[in-house]
C-alpha cells in the first residue's frame, strides 16, 4: 500500500471516527469504510455469516459460508496498522469543510500516478503552513520599501506600484472566486448548474466597482487616490475575513450572492486607482493600459494556480482567503509612504538605478527560495524518521529487527529504536539513533546523526554510521581507520573512551562522533532500557575547549593585523599582511571564507560553539564586515591577496583600465553568480 494511499485511508478513518462511534474496514481492491453509532455493527465473519444466513432466501442470493473469504480480519487488522503509520501528523488527517484533505490527496494520488516530483513538496506545504506562501510576500514588501527609501531622487513616480496593485488584485479577485465556488459546492453540491450565474455576479461587482471608484475620482487630487487605495485595501481585506470566518451553516444562496457581487466589488475598484496613478505619473493612456491588462492577466493565472493546487488543497478555504488578505496589505507599505514623504517615490530613470533595480529583483527570489527551502526542509524533517529502517537492517546485516519505542524524560518524548534477534529469535542487541538522545551534539557542519549499534546486555558497540549530517567528506575520509578503533567498547559504561584521542585534521568531527556516542548510549541504558548508569562523562579530548586550534589562532591574529594596518599601517604593512593571507591562511591552512560557508549558513546550520577556525570562518567574518566593513576581503581574504599581489608585479600593458561605468554594470554578474 503506497504512502498516498495510506494516508488517504488514514485521513478517512480518523474523519469517520469524529463522527461516528463504531467503524467497520472491509478491505480489498476496493476498500470499505462501514460507519455507525450503533454497537452492533462488527466485521467478524462468524458473526456476519450467521445473520446472513438467518435472512429468508439469503442463500439463493449469496452463500453465507462465503462471507468468511469476504470479510479477513487479518487483512483488516494490517490496514488499520498502515493508517496509523500515516507519515502525516493526525491534525491533518481530519477532512473538514473549511480544510479539504480530499483535494489534497487527490492531488497527491495525481502526482504519484503521472510521476511528477511534487508529492513530497506538497506534504512539506501542509506542514509548513501558511508561512511558505507568506514569506515571498514579506520579502517584497520589505525590499520595495528599503528601495523608495534608498533610491528616491527627483524625476518621475515609478510604474511598479501600480502594476504590483493589479497583479495582486487579479490574483486575489479569481482567488476569491475559487474560495466561493468550493464553498458553494461543498454546501449545496449543485454549482454546475449555477456556474454562469456565479461568473455573471462576479462580473457585475467588477464593474460597478470600477464605475464608483472613476466617478470618485472625476476631480484630480493625487491625494485622494492614495487614501481611496487604503480604504479600499481596509475593506477588502475586512470582506475576506468576514467570509473566511462566516459559519458555514449560515450560508445561503442570498449570502453566496452577495459576497460575490462584494469580492467582484472590491477588485474592481483597484483599476481606476492604479490608472489614475500612471495618469499621474505621466504615463501615456496607451501604454499605461496595456500594462495594467499584462499584469492582471498576469496576475489571474497565477492566482488561479496557486489558490486551486496549493491554497485550497493544502491550506484550505479559511487560510486561503487569509494568505489573500497578506497579498492585497503588501500595497499598503508604498501608499502609506506616498501620502507621508512624496519625496521618496520619485525616481530618475538611470542606467544604473535599472541595474540597482535587477539586483532587488535578484535579491528578493535569492531571499525567497532561502528562506522557504530550509522552512520546507525543517517541516519535511516531520516526515523523515531520525532511524529509518533500512539504516537500522544494514547494521543488523542478515539478523532480524523488531521496531519497538519507549518515553523518556520528563515530556515523556517517544524515542523508536530497533531490538536485534539472531536466527533463533533470540534477543542480541539494540539499534538506536543518537540524535533522538543527544540532539545537541554538533560537529563542523552542525548536527550530527548516528546509528548505532550495541550488543545486549553489556553494550558493546558493534557497529555504527553516519545516518545524516553536514561535515565535509574529506573530513569524514579521514576518520574511516579511527573509527574501527571505537568497535568493541561498551557504551553502557561510564567511560567508554577515555583514552581515545581526537584525529588531527577532523577534530571537531571526531569530538562529535565520540560525544554522539558515548552520551546516546548512556542515555539509552538508563531511559529506555531502565538499568543503572555511571555519570555521563565529561567528552574525552586532546585540548581544553577554551582553547583556540590552528586555524582559529591564525584567523585571530590576522583579524587583529588587519584592524591594526587599517588604522595605523601604510603600503608595505598591508603588503606584508596580503602575503600572510595568502600564503599562511591560502596555501599552508586553507582557512578561507568559500561557498561552504555561505551554504552552511544558507542551510541554518551551524558547527559547536567553539574557538575554532570553523565557528570563526563562518560566525566571526560576517560579524567583523557588519562591525568593521568589508575588512575580510580587502585584507584576509587569500583569494583577493592574491589579486591584488599579482596586480602589483604584472606589467602596465596587461592591466587596461576599466571605466567606472563599466564596473558598476560588473557589480551585478555577482548577484546571477549568487543566485
Amino acid at each position: 500500500m503506497g504512502t498516498e494511499l495510506v494516508n488517504l485511508g488514514a485521513s478517512t478513518k480518523r474523519t469517520l471516527e469524529k463522527v461516528f462511534s463504531q467503524i467497520v474496514l472491509a478491505p480489498g481492491e476496493n476498500t470499505w469504510f462501514i460507519a455507525s453509532d450503533s454497537e452492533s455493527i462488527t466485521g467478524e465473519p462468524g458473526i456476519l455469516r450467521d445473520r446472513f444466513a438467518s435472512i429468508n432466501g439469503a442463500g439463493r442470493l449469496f452463500t453465507p459460508e462465503a462471507l468468511l473469504s469476504v470479510y479477513l480480519p487479518d487483512r483488516a487488522a494490517t490496514a488499520l496498522k498502515n493508517y496509523s503509520e500515516a507519515d502525516l501528523p493526525a491534525e491533518f488527517l481530519i477532512n473538514s469543510d473549511s480544510r479539504p484533505l480530499t483535494h489534497l490527496y487527490s492531488l497527491l494520488l495525481a502526482a504519484k500516478q503521472s510521476g511528477a516530483p511534487v508529492a513530497r513538496l506538497v506534504k512539506h506545504l501542509v506542514l509548513a503552513g501558511p508561512l511558505a506562501f507568506l514569506i515571498p510576500i514579506l520579502v517584497i514588501v520589505v525590499l520595495r520599501v528599503l528601495y523608495i527609501l534608498k533610491s528616491a531622487e527627483q524625476g518621475r513616480p515609478s510604474s511598479f506600484d501600480s502594476s504590483f496593485l493589479i497583479f495582486s488584485a487579479g490574483a486575489v479577485g479569481i482567488g476569491a472566486v475559487i474560495v466561493l465556488m468550493y464553498l458553494y459546492q461543498t454546501r449545496f453540491g449543485s454549482l454546475y448548474l449555477y456556474i454562469g450565474v456565479v461568473s455573471s455576479l462576479f462580473m457585475a461587482g467588477l464593474t460597478a466597482g470600477a464605475a464608483s471608484v472613476r466617478h470618485f475620482l472625476a476631480e484630480e487630487k493625487t491625494n485622494r487616490i492614495e487614501r481611496l487605495l487604503l480604504l479600499v485595501i481596509f475593506l477588502h481585506s475586512l470582506l475576506f475575513c468576514a467570509i473566511a470566518f462566516w459559519p458555514g451553516e449560515q450560508w445561503s444562496h442570498v449570502t453566496f450572492a452577495i459576497a460575490f457581487v462584494l469580492c467582484g466589488v472590491c477588485t474592481g475598484c483597484y483599476f481606476p486607482i492604479a490608472a489614475g496613478q500612471l495618469a499621474n505619473s505621466g504615463f501615456e493612456t496607451g501604454h499605461a493600459g496595456s500594462m495594467l491588462e499584462t499584469a492582471d492577466h498576469i496576475g489571474a493565472a497565477a492566482g488561479g494556480v496557486v489558490t486551486s493546487l496549493a491554497l485550497v488543497p493544502v491550506l484550505g478555504a479559511k487560510m486561503a482567503l487569509l494568505v489573500s488578505v497578506m497579498l492585497i496589505l503588501a500595497n499598503l507599505p508604498a501608499a502609506v509612504l506616498k501620502i507621508s514623504r512624496p519625496e521618496k517615490a520619485l525616481f530618475s530613470d538611470t542606467t544604473a538605478l535599472r541595474f540597482r533595480s535587477l539586483g532587488y529583483i535578484l535579491f528578493g527570489i535569492g531571499a525567497s527560495v532561502v528562506l522557504c527551502s530550509n522552512l520546507l526542509t525543517y517541516a519535511g524533517a516531520r516526515l523523515r524518521p531520525s532511524l529509518p529502517q533500512y539504516s537500522a537492517q544494514a547494521l543488523a546485516g542478515e539478523f532480524q529487527i523488531e521496531q519497538q519505542s519507549a518515553a523518556i524524560g520528563e515530556s515523556a518524548r517517544k524515542v523508536d529504536y530497533f531490538r536485534v534477534f539472531d536466527a533463533n529469535d533470540r534477543p542480541t542487541g539494540y539499534i538506536f539513533s543518537s540524535e533522538d538522545l543527544t540532539p545537541e551534539v554538533r560537529g563542523f557542519g552542525g548536527k550530527i546523526n548516528l546509528a548505532v549499534y550495541v550488543d545486549d546486555p553489556n553494550g558493546s558497540l558493534i557497529g555504527f554510521h553516519i545516518i545524516r549530517s553536514n561535515e565535509t567528506p574529506a573530513y569524514l575520509e579521514l576518520l574511516s581507520e579511527w573509527c574501527d578503533s571505537l568497535i568493541g567498547r561498551s557504551l553502557f559504561q561510564s567511560k567508554p573512551f577515555a583514552d581515545i584521542q581526537a584525529v588531527t585534521g577532523a577534530t571537531v568531527s571526531s569530538e562529535a562522533i565520540v560525544s554522539a556516542l558515548q552520551a546516546s548510549g548512556q542515555i539509552f541504558v538508563a531511559e529506555v532500557l531502565g538499568r543503572p548508569a555511571g555519570p555521563l562523562a565529561e567528552l574525552p579530548t586532546h585540548r581544553a575547549k577554551y582553547l583556540p586550534d590552528t586555524h582559529a589562532i591564525y584567523l585571530i591574529s590576522v583579524f587583529a593585523l588587519a584592524l591594526i594596518v587599517t588604522y595605523l599601517g601604510g603600503f608595505w604593512s598591508r603588503l606584508f599582511v596580503l602575503c600572510l593571507s595568502l600564503g599562511v591562511g591560502g596555501i599552508w591552512l586553507n582557512a578561507q571564507y568559500s561557498s561552504e560557508q555561505i551554504v552552511t549558513i544558507l542551510s541554518w546550520h551551524t558547527p559547536a560553539m567553539a574557538v575554532t577556525g570553523a565557528f570563526l570562518l563562518l560566525v566571526g567574518v560576517p560579524l567583523l564586515v557588519i562591525i568593521f566593513g568589508n575588512l575580510y576581503c580587502g585584507y584576509i581574504c587569500p583569494f583577493g591577496a592574491a589579486q591584488e599581489l599579482i596586480g602589483y608585479v604584472l606589467p602596465g600593458r596587461f592591466t587596461p583600465p576599466i571605466s567606472n561605468e563599466s564596473m558598476r554594470k560588473g557589480r551585478f554578474v555577482k548577484y546571477v553568480s549568487l543566485l
